[in-house]
């Protein structure tokens, strides 16, 4: 039984310059590219609607909606040009997507992380950061290097400035992600996303969205309370910009 869908929270603590957390419990999908065509059934569809649904136009360059029999092809197709432009040589024999799948047709992923495998080897991971202002930007980490510099801006109370430090956790039962960001040695925020693997049938995937009828809409809501509660606080806004 294919274990695809991951029942967790996700959990975030800013340090500076006010100390700030949040945690919303969710569920999340992850699974083999090669193997997208498997997720659908009767409340689960791929690039169609339904209770739950995956979109391959959601990811990578955001211009594929091929409804043909190689789904995954696009997007497999766009995480190994990330893999060559940031220098890997490797044979990637297979790439899984961990992201929050659409919920009544509609999601938004702070963050989807893209494993690649040389063999069983977790080789590289891409984690693609959407922010609420429109924009996104793919980080290739190597998994012998798990540091990268911020290049994207995604809240408008930090600057662009800094690095992140990603730490992967991925078993057959578990997932966890932790990212660090840190400006030189000073710690400035930690968000972790964690969560146990269940079996990929439509009894759990039911019970799942049960628990969180409106994840998706949710997430939104939750990012922009938080946002008029660290403006409250007094953390400097930086804007879009981030300067």
């Amino acid at each position: 039984m294919n274990s695809w869908l991951y029942l967790g929270e996700v959990y975030h603590q800013r340090f500076y310059p006010r100390e700030h957390r949040l945690s919303m419990k969710l569920f999340y999908i992850c699974f083999p590219l090669s193997r997208i065509s498997e997720l659908s059934n009767k409340i689960f569809s791929v690039n169609r609607w339904n209770l739950l649904s995956f979109y391959t136009k959601d990811h990578g360059d955001r211009q594929n909606s091929d409804l043909g029999v190689d789904l995954g092809g696009a997007l497999r197709s766009w995480a190994l040009a990330k893999l060559r432009s940031a220098g890997f040589t490797y044979e990637i024999t297979e790439i899984e997507l961990q992201t929050m799948p659409r919920v009544f047709g509609f999601v938004f992923n702070p963050v989807s992380f893209w494993y690649c495998y040389h063999g069983r080897e977790l080789v590289a991971t891409i984690a693609e950061v959407n922010n609420t202002f429109g924009q996104t930007h793919s980080y290739v980490i190597p998994s012998d290097q798990m540091a990268h510099k911020k290049i994207l801006q995604v809240s408008p109370f930090n600057k662009i400035e800094g690095q992140y430090i990603f730490s992967i956790l991925k078993t057959s039962e578990e997932n966890e992600v932790v990212i660090n960001y840190k400006k030189e040695e000073r710690p400035l925020l930690m968000a972790k996303i964690s969560g146990q693997a269940m079996a990929w049938t439509i009894g759990n995937l039911f019970k799942a969205w049960w628990a969180h009828p409106l994840m998706t809409f949710m997430a939104v809501f939750y990012i922009h309370l938080h946002a008029l509660i660290l403006y409250f606080k007094g953390v400097p806004f930086f804007g879009k910009k981030g300067i």
